[in-house]
């Protein structure tokens, strides 16, 4: 069961989140932006009538159509990705609705749409089509979904996925790194285990590390910008397999994937590329995990 929910720099998220846009040289500063819950809400209605509205047009056509966004640009500013598939609309729902039960299924075809994404559409376009003048976009990401809720049992083995993407405005390749992490405690902003209000999760990460075991790949990847053009690597899926031991104690346990800088021979690799549009990224915390897994463990 997933939430559809993100963490992102620069962008507000379909429901909850942190976020933070960093513009670089020619002037210094930048923006936060936290939305309070009822703008949030409103945001995800918003979303869910919009989408409602593309499926209809979509049936009736045989075809999933993007909107002329940005008039007679729109077609260069997706030039670089492949055609939506037909049913792009309907599967976009479904995920966004927490309907879609594993998105590690999912082609690219379908996670590189920026539509896919809930800002895009809330915030993106917006900023493309009004950008800041006399700054550029240094650097910031984003992931999708940005909490999962597994109910499983011992010994179990679970394959899912997460999508992190460039923010939007960002001119530079973001080298990036991750790290299966173990927090302390968290807490479902958007999801509920079944039959139970109760969203915190309490935990010794020492105890946890000796049940649940997780492997992500790739484990490092280079992302590419997203502006003035989405370049076809402006997005990736990052594949997540958890191992539960078959001693597992019945309970609730928490993993998670954070973003760390990228090894340092790939960096070495990546700037000598791209010199002055590269950047290393990893480091930025936002108080969680920027992809949460709250696991239920329960009996055969």
């Amino acid at each position: 069961m997933f939430s559809a929910n993100s963490r992102s720099f620069a962008i507000f998220s379909l429901l909850i989140l942190s976020s933070v846009f960093l513009f670089g040289c020619l002037n210094s500063g930048g923006t936060s932006n936290s939305p309070n819950s009822t703008s949030a809400n409103n945001t995800a209605d918003s979303r869910f009538a919009r989408l409602g509205e593309r499926l209809s047009i979509a049936e009736r056509n045989f075809s999933s159509v993007r909107p002329e966004y940005f008039g007679p640009y729109t077609s260069r500013v997706f030039s670089k990705l492949p055609p939506m598939p037909r049913d792009f609309y309907e599967i976009d729902l479904l995920v966004t609705k927490g309907l879609w039960s594993n998105t590690s299924y999912l082609t690219r075809d379908y996670w590189i749409q920026p539509e896919f994404y809930p800002q895009f559409e809330e915030q993106g376009i917006d900023l493309m089509l009004n950008p800041p003048t006399g700054r550029f976009g240094a650097f910031g990401y984003g992931t999708y979904p940005s909490e999962l809720v597994v109910l499983t049992y011992p010994g179990a083995k679970i394959n899912t996925a997460f999508f992190v993407h460039t923010s939007w405005l960002v001119e530079t390749y973001q080298g990036m790194g991750f790290d299966f992490v173990y927090p302390p405690n968290g807490f479902l902003r958007s999801s509920d285990f079944p039959n139970d209000t109760n969203r915190t999760v309490t935990q010794d990460p020492q105890v946890v590390r000796r049940y649940i075991r997780g492997t992500i790949s790739p484990s490092n990847v280079l992302l590419a910008p997203a502006y003035p053009v989405f370049d076809e690597n402006w997005a990736q899926k990052i594949d997540v397999n958890l191992d539960i031991a078959p001693d597992t104690p019945p309970g609730r346990y928490l993993a998670g994937v954070d973003i760390v800088a990228p090894p340092q021979e790939k960096a070495d690799e990546w700037f000598n590329q791209y010199r002055t549009r590269y950047t290393s990224s990893g480091g930025t915390g936002i108080g969680t995990p920027w992809f949460s897994m709250f696991i239920e463990v329960g009996t055969r």
